[in-house]
């Protein structure tokens, strides 16, 4: 009558299902916390045709409480090839160590560790939960570097990827 929404189960906890709808019940609740706080960062713009990756910022903050941080590639790729060894030096450790066959010394591996580098800067500095970011074709023609292996070790590290800036699969993972 009051247009509140509720849940109702007759049982107990103590009961599977019972016990069932209260950890359901918790993980929404949980889910609907962690995204009133979500800071998604947005590397760049969706490529042309790609449309769906776009969101109206307004509309994402009202109905889900999410908050978009801009970056533009070309800064990112500037910063990640001014870093010295050093700086990426365990980004690149990590990577030797959870991708099979990676050559440290290979140039690709390199500007992989110091993309991952400014992105983990980012990630710390914004409180970044999740990633959308443009993809194709700056890493291969602006970076010469291939996407795949920075996207993954960030998803690996708990920071999710979407790729071509779409704003509502980073949301959503």
């Amino acid at each position: 009558m009051h247009g509140q929404v509720y849940q109702e189960f007759i049982g107990g906890v103590d009961e599977d299902a019972g016990a069932q709808a209260v950890r359901q019940f918790i993980s929404s609740a949980q889910a609907y916390h962690d995204l009133q706080h979500l800071t998604v960062g947005v590397v760049g713009t969706f490529p042309p045709g790609f449309n769906f990756s776009g969101t109206d910022p307004q509309e994402l903050r009202a109905s889900l409480g999410v908050t978009l941080k801009h970056y533009a590639i070309d800064h990112a790729f500037q910063d990640a090839t001014t870093l010295a060894p050093a700086a990426y030096q365990a980004q690149l450790t990590y990577a030797e160590q959870h991708l099979k066959d990676l050559d440290p010394k290979d140039p690709r591996a390199i500007k992989m560790a110091q993309y991952v580098t400014v992105m983990q800067d980012h990630i710390h500095d914004d409180n970044l939960g999740a990633i959308a970011s443009r993809c194709w074709p700056d890493f291969f023609d602006k970076f010469d570097s291939a996407p795949g292996g920075v996207f993954s070790q960030l998803t690996n590290q708990k920071t999710p990827v979407a790729e071509e800036g779409d704003i509502h699969g980073a949301v959503s993972m």
